[in-house]
């Protein structure tokens, strides 16, 4: 029965539409069981029965195969929570199973496939379903552990890269190539982004032109500190932007005032005009109210910049108004509310979702 399986798994490698599902195969420890039924897979495993293989036709150990990899790809050991395991097995039968027949594969008649179901995913499915028959197989093993997760990920992002370098691209599900693009290119939180682009602005350092005077007999160098210049922040008080973004905004002028400790905080809230101007030493409270509404533009702030030097002038808006060419002004960077089309031709964006 061995050579059975190992047919199974050539005929895989020969077909060359296959290579996503094929770099996920070989990836799996894949042994013959009389632990299952029939065919079953935690994620790190797929385990078939030895009976199952021998007494159904080629095509339908084909599926079998693709069936198990697909819970695989799906994360779907991984994805249970408090479900009822029995139900969750067969919505992801469904989603999985009605996927494998939209690529081509003929399925067998006693699987779960429905067509009202078509486009949906198990989660959206197991809602639907009705109570399991408690004869139902499950093939699915849950397994939620670390080991599973990075395992799993490990192999879609190699089986996502060898499609790609066979020029398979299009043989990838849409569901895991976003999964993957998301674990290689995370989407970082705004705010995460604008603090790290501020903390390489912060100037502590360790130099070795002071001794440390802590070790008496050794030359080591010091931690000093060059604080950093004045920081400018522009708001968009118009009607476009809430009092919940206002807040958000002056949340992120607290923790850059925190952290990075500039000489000076300028906070200018502006609409068609500068309308308040607040400013702040690196040992002042700092209290901001937001009084503005009215439309958006910038040239006065524009006009500001260009007379006010900053180590950074970085403006909150929803990005809605003409552009005024920008020329003589520090760093600038665009926290750009709601308005993922927005750009600029002079500094540094970053996106702030809804």
């Amino acid at each position: 029965m061995s050579q059975v399986l190992e047919d199974l798994k050539m005929r895989f490698v020969l077909n060359r539409d296959m290579i996503f599902y094929t770099t996920v195969m070989y990836s799996l420890d894949i042994h013959l069981s009389d632990d299952v039924q029939t065919c079953a897979t935690d994620g790190l495993y797929i385990k078939f029965n030895p009976s199952l293989l021998s007494s159904i036709n080629k095509p339908q150990q084909e599926f079998c195969m693709a069936h198990e990899v697909m819970h695989v790809c799906g994360e779907h050991g991984l994805r249970l929570g408090d479900r009822d395991p029995k139900n969750w097995n067969i919505a992801c039968d469904h989603a999985i199973n009605l996927e494998l027949k939209e690529m081509g594969m003929n399925l067998p008649s006693w699987v779960c496939a429905d067509p009202q179901y078509k486009g949906m995913s198990a989660e959206e499915i197991y809602p639907l379903l009705p109570e399991a028959p408690k004869s139902f197989d499950m093939d699915i093993v849950p397994n939620d552990t670390n080991e599973a997760k990075e395992a799993i990920k490990d192999v879609l992002i190699q089986a996502v890269q060898q499609a790609q370098m066979a020029n398979q691209a299009g043989s990838i599900p849409q569901s895991i190539q976003r999964k993957v693009d998301e674990w290689l290119n995370p989407v970082l939180p705004w705010y995460t982004i604008l603090q790290r682009y501020m903390s390489a602005h912060n100037k502590d350092d360790y130099s070795w032109s002071k001794k440390n005077m802590f070790f008496r007999d050794r030359y080591l160098p010091s931690l000093y500190s060059e604080q950093v210049g004045p920081i400018h922040f522009f708001i968009d008080g118009s009607c476009s932007v809430s009092d919940e973004m206002f807040s958000l905004q002056v949340n992120q002028i607290k923790w850059i005032k925190r952290n990075i400790n500039p000489s000076e905080i300028r906070i200018i809230v502006f609409n068609t005009q500068i309308v308040d101007e607040f400013i702040f030493t690196d040992d002042q409270r700092m209290n901001v109210t937001f009084s503005a509404r009215g439309g958006t533009c910038i040239r006065e702030i524009v006009e500001y910049m260009a007379k006010n030097k900053a180590e950074a002038n970085i403006i909150f808006t929803d990005g809605f108004f003409d552009h005024v060419p920008i020329k003589k002004a520090n760093p600038v960077v665009w926290c750009i509310y709601d308005n993922p089309s927005f750009t600029y031709d002079t500094g540094r964006v970053i996106f702030i979702p809804k």
